[in-house]
């Protein structure tokens, strides 16, 4: 008589299998999930230099909040014009993912760029010098896509590194300013 008992569990145990499959929060997890790997293309183009494909997960008229001066487009293009330079000026840049965290419609990732400035970036010519710098992005989703931009990179850092910047507090003293 044990075995009803036993196919009595089985059956409870396999409909709430199912049942949290579909539940909300298991959507929001796929979600969240198909979020991530979004943000993760965006790194690899950056490193590849490759923007095929991106429109697969960044919309083209996303809204960049943290626009790159040396920009002029805007939305998806404006993003793979950035991805052309970076990669100009960088031809072995490699961003990677130090972190990442998604909730609801928004994923946060800290990011490491690393490279060596063999070529020009924008105006400025090719220092030959290496960055290797950090920063945060955080995107917000709409259906799978990349909507939204906001973020920071050590630029300061960045320039510093390249010798197109004094490093902070190395500034040279001005005498002609004496009081």
């Amino acid at each position: 008589m044990k075995t009803p008992k036993i196919n009595l569990l089985l059956s409870a145990f396999i409909i709430g299998s199912i049942m949290s499959c579909s539940s909300p929060a298991s959507k929001e997890n796929d979600a969240s999930a198909k979020n991530k790997e979004a943000m993760l293309k965006v790194q690899e183009a950056f490193s590849s230099g490759n923007a095929e494909g991106l429109e697969n997960y960044v919309a083209e008229n996303m809204i960049e909040h943290s626009p790159d001066p040396m920009i002029k487009t805007t939305g998806l293009q404006g993003l793979k014009d950035a991805i052309k330079m970076y990669k100009t000026a960088f031809p072995d840049m490699k961003m990677t993912s130090v972190s990442m965290v998604a909730e609801g419609d928004l994923v946060v990732g800290h990011i490491n760029i690393k490279g060596n400035n063999s070529g020009p970036m924008g105006e400025m010519p090719a220092t030959n010098k290496t960055m290797d710098v950090n920063g945060v992005d955080i995107v917000r989703f709409e259906n799978g896509k990349g909507v939204e931009h906001w973020g920071y990179w050590e630029e300061m850092k960045m320039m510093t590194q390249l010798g197109l910047m004094p490093p902070p507090g190395d500034a040279p003293a001005d005498s002609s300013h004496k009081m």
